[in-house]
């Protein structure tokens, strides 16, 4: 399973249960439910959160399609027991069934890439590499499933039942545009983490502010039309068409006879009866026939079987990139991996760059434009009081308190090398003669 956000797992769940209860709104108007028993079954549509969080979370750590599938039949007859709800089996049944779907298909995925490394596989179809989101990833095109399910349910002449399935899918509506936008932004900051200066907290800060200013506006212009608006769709009706007496009388007067038929009847009253051993040899090549492709079905089941625990059980530990792309995931992980390692709270690389920002900050003269490079900032907040710093010659033990710093903090901000508590203590010494 690829990897993502809190933020967005969840948003995957919510728009996992819209489509359900959807469904549970359409089976309540097929069976014609009123009163509270109504209200019990669509409240008994929140239930089926169990089996999506936790096919989830045991599909991202089973290995072995059996024991997946022995934990999806027993979760489901549970379901089924305590809900004693048709509905509620065959939805939960459809989630775990789906679950290894998306399972297996990423497993040929990867067997496919370890065939194809390089560019070749680059230049493949892209349907080949596509995997189904309907459970993980919430897309626009899949509010069509709702707006089905709506007018679906128009028939019905349930006005109460259209306002429900109308509020679940302007909720999934909403659902699908925050998921899509997180989904970008942090794409966007996973791409660009190579960036030195990108200031990856602060944007998410930024994004999650927006994306909740977004949804309250969209709160507040949809809920009054919700209030005090009816339904559009709720006075539909369809009048059946019937069919008038001169119709039918027309119908009598034109009717002709039909001689094939005639002829048919008297060929079959004239036909001799099968020999008994021509029915004994259809039987047996009908058994013979039966017998053959059953044993093909057979042959095929167990086929797919095996190659399905292949792919189940290929966890893709072992990561395939296609070498021709520079923003390969190997390399992404790569920059993660150094960014968590030097971007610890307490480390003397981050407390090196506070103490840094914090004496341009306060000794800075004027409003910077966001365009200066950290030698440029040092100038302007008046640190160099003798001579501008040589790059190529100067060394971080010897030069001016300012220069010192200055290599200190191109160490704690670029070098691979990680600074020491020594540096600390050499930065804090220099910023005492600051103040």
């Amino acid at each position: 399973m690829k990897e993502k956000s809190r933020a967005l797992i969840l948003l995957a769940w919510v728009h996992d249960i819209l489509i359900f209860e959807g469904i549970y709104v359409l089976a309540a108007a097929i069976q014609n439910l009123q009163g509270q028993e109504a209200v019990r079954f669509l409240l008994s549509g929140l239930f089926l959160l169990i089996p999506v969080v936790l096919s989830y979370l045991v599909i991202c750590r089973c290995r072995n399609l059996l024991l997946f599938l022995s934990f999806s039949l027993a979760v489901t007859w549970g379901m089924q027991t305590i809900s004693q709800n048709l509905v509620t089996g065959v939805l939960t049944g459809f989630i775990f069934l789906f679950r290894i779907y998306v399972r297996i298909k990423q497993g040929e995925i990867r067997r496919k890439m370890k065939e194809l490394p390089n560019e070749a596989g680059a230049n493949e179809d892209k349907e080949v590499w596509e995997v189904p989101t309907l459970l993980d990833a919430p897309r626009i095109p899949y509010c069509l499933i709702l707006v089905i399910m709506y007018l679906g349910t128009i028939s019905f002449h349930r006005p109460e039942l259209l306002t429900l399935m109308l509020a679940l899918l302007g909720a999934q509506i909403c659902t699908c545009l925050a998921y899509i936008y997180l989904e970008r932004l942090e794409g966007f900051i996973k791409q660009n983490i190579r960036v030195a200066n990108l200031p990856a907290g602060a944007m998410k800060k930024i994004g999650n502010a927006i994306l909740l200013t977004g949804i309250a506006g969209l709160a507040i212009f949809m809920l009054p039309a919700a209030i005090y608006h009816e339904e559009p769709l709720a006075n539909l009706h369809f009048e059946p068409v019937t069919m008038n007496g001169g119709m039918a009388e027309f119908y009598e007067e034109n009717a002709k006879p039909d001689y094939l038929m005639e002829e048919l009847m008297r060929l079959k009253s004239q036909a001799k009866e099968t020999p008994e051993w021509l029915k004994r040899a259809s039987e047996l090549l009908g058994i013979l026939t039966l017998a053959g492709l059953l044993y093909a079905a057979l042959r095929l089941i167990f086929k797919a079987m095996r190659h399905a625990m292949e792919s189940f059980s290929d966890d893709g530990d072992d990561e395939i990139t296609f070498l021709a792309k520079d923003d390969s995931p190997a390399l992404e992980k790569k920059y993660q991996k150094e960014a968590g390692r030097r971007g610890g709270f307490r480390s003397p690389d981050r407390k090196i760059r506070r103490l840094y920002k914090k004496l341009i900050r306060r000794t800075l003269k004027e409003i910077p434009h966001g365009n200066e490079t950290p030698l440029e900032l040092e100038h302007k907040a008046g640190l160099y009081a003798r001579k501008a710093l040589d790059t190529e010659t100067a060394d971080p033990g010897t030069g001016t308190d300012a220069d010192r710093l200055h290599r200190l903090y191109e160490k704690a901000r670029y070098a691979q090398e990680e600074c020491t508590k020594e540096d600390l203590k050499s930065v804090a010494s220099i910023l005492s003669a600051f103040r």
